[in-house]
């Protein structure tokens, strides 16, 4: 809570550039993705869990697209 967490996602193969985004759930308040580097970032407010899914596309044509699951807990 308060401090500022950042991880980055990985694409491996595929066609770059690579687009991001949240399909389901949410991320934790105060946290963001940043839909062209895969970047998670932001200061939670508060403890909580999040479980949300991520997409990644590339820019074949037509894209080829993967997703996974993640859970982040912000502890006190």
């Amino acid at each position: 809570v308060g401090a500022l967490y950042v991880a980055q996602l990985v694409a491996e193969n595929g066609a770059p550039p690579y687009q991001w985004a949240v399909v389901a759930g949410v991320l934790p308040d105060g946290m963001r993705l940043n839909l062209d580097s895969g970047t998670i970032s932001g200061t939670p407010p508060r403890a909580q869990a999040a479980t949300f899914t991520i997409e990644v596309s590339d820019d074949s044509d037509p894209p080829e697209r993967n997703d996974r699951e993640f859970t982040i807990t912000v502890s006190p």
